[in-house]
């Protein structure tokens, strides 16, 4: 039995994942050099079955997996992999029955960095090489093997190993950063409150990092807010000018909604040529740098579409999830 709907078996068909298979929590741990064309990732998915089965359908576009099993109690079970969609639909058909309760998923898999501005991508800005992601609206799925539909919220414990002398950002505080050799550093990130795979976002590369003060505490949050903004290293023009109207408009946005910013930080982050004017992923919200790196001087066109913009999308992803 497999928990999932199929409209036909052609490639092209959008398959629906099922209700009796649910991640509950992601363990993500990221190797990403911005110099490299590839990157490798493990990956574990905690999940809850609710069915007899010996097939899990979920999403995996592009990763090349290297190990695939599952863990139930004392017994593992290896799985063959089947795609199902040129979406990234895979099938895992496991050489045993899973029970239902709880399971383990573990994925070691390697990729390419994708193309265009989707999943996890690469920019190369004169001698600047980063990476950026744009998981909206099924671009997680090229990042790690997951269940990429919004019904879907797990919590999520992420680590990303990058070089040294790189800033490595993702949705929550870093919690850790460890020297592993002589070239790369661990970036331990804390743990997520439940969210969908959409509003998960990395970043690494050789940055400027604009430390903001904390926003501080309303009548309905208790905890100031981290808020840094964080730019291409070099950039003629910083995010200042943006942070300090954030700090002032998500108070504003406090109180006109009654409802508490609810990530633990809030990183600005300009990206060149990002395709859109922003994605509000949750704690770091990505911007085309015309949108954020102002000062002053820029045209009131530019100030207007910041107040208009911006600051809304911090408070409103808090809301939507």
């Amino acid at each position: 039995m497999m928990s999932c709907e199929v409209a036909s078996s052609d490639q092209n068909t959008i398959i629906r994942l099922g209700s009796d298979i649910i991640p509950l929590k992601y363990h993500l741990d990221l190797t990403l050099d911005p110099r490299s064309d590839n990157f490798n990732g493990f990956a574990i998915i905690d999940l809850k079955l609710n069915l007899l089965t010996q097939s899990i359908v979920l999403h995996a576009e592009g990763l090349v997996f290297d190990v695939v099993y599952i863990k139930q109690q004392n017994r593992r079970a290896k799985a063959k992999i089947v795609h199902l969609a040129n979406d990234g639909t895979t099938a895992l058909n496991f050489d045993e029955m899973l029970q239902p309760g709880l399971g383990q998923l573990t994925f070691q898999y390697h990729a390419k960095f994708s193309k265009g501005l989707e999943g996890l991508y690469k920019v190369v800005d004169g001698k600047q090489k980063s990476l950026f992601t744009q998981f909206q609206a099924i671009g997680a799925r090229r990042a790690f093997p997951c269940f990429d539909e919004p019904g879907f919220k797990a919590m999520f414990d992420v680590t990303i190993h990058a070089p040294k002398n790189f800033t490595a950002i993702s949705n929550t505080r870093e919690i850790a950063a460890v020297r592993e050799s002589r070239n790369f550093v661990g970036h331990r990130f804390a743990i997520t409150k439940p969210l969908p795979t959409y509003l998960i976002a990395f970043a690494v590369g050789d940055f400027d990092v604009v430390i903001h003060a904390p926003i501080p505490a309303s009548k309905v949050r208790t905890t100031p807010i981290p808020l840094r903004g964080t730019a291409i290293r070099g950039r003629s023009k910083s995010p200042k000018f943006a942070l300090d109207l954030t700090a002032k408009l998500l108070l504003v946005e406090e109180k006109y909604f009654g409802v508490a910013y609810p990530f633990d930080k809030l990183d600005i982050l300009a990206v060149p040529s990002m395709g859109a004017s922003g994605m509000e992923n949750a704690g770091v919200i990505v911007y085309d740098e015309s949108f954020v790196l102002l000062d002053r001087d820029s045209t009131l066109h530019r100030c207007r579409e910041f107040f208009c913009c911006m600051p809304m999308k911090s408070h409103i992803t808090g809301l939507a999830t």
